[in-house]
């Protein structure tokens, strides 16, 4: 196996994490979206452990200085939408990378940006309320990741 063999193997293996790390987002986004779209907290059982998660995470926002109100929950829930449609866009970026395509490098970033900086144009400085900077901090990290596989794709041949 040459080096660029070798190298385009480690391309593919950072694709298949990627895979991984997208479907986690996905779900995670798109559960976000559905139980803040439709939260009527007066409908929650007090005692559930659903309750409690869902109270806690709304304190932290309060506490960060968030609108909770029926009309913001919504703009939260939107949010979640927005990535996880942003979590699609990036992975068909991933796609094309799998496939040495070097576009795919320009839609992943692209969107992986949009993902990163979503939750600041909705909330300005209390975005990491609501998106915490740790989780962020992934998407930058495996962006820096792919940057340096960069060099494994092919742009297309004319």
């Amino acid at each position: 196996m040459d080096a660029s063999e070798q190298s385009f193997k480690g391309l593919k293996i950072l694709c298949f994490l990627s895979l991984l790390g997208f479907v986690y987002c996905m779900a995670f986004d798109s559960t976000k979206f559905l139980t803040y779209s439709s939260l009527d907290v007066d409908s929650l059982v007090e005692d559930s452990a659903s309750y409690e998660a869902i109270n806690n995470e709304i304190l932290i926002w309060k506490d960060a200085g968030i609108d909770v109100s029926e009309k913001w929950l919504h703009k939260i829930a939107l949010l979640f939408l927005i990535r996880s449609i942003l979590d699609v866009l990036a992975l068909l970026g991933v796609a094309l990378m799998f496939y040495r395509m070097k576009i795919g490098f320009s839609i992943y970033a692209i969107f992986q940006l949009c993902y990163v900086i979503s939750p600041f144009v909705f909330f300005g400085v209390n975005g990491t309320a609501v998106a915490p900077l740790n989780m962020m901090a992934i998407n930058l990290i495996y962006l820096a990741l792919f940057f340096t596989q960069k060099k494994n794709l092919l742009a297309r041949e004319k």
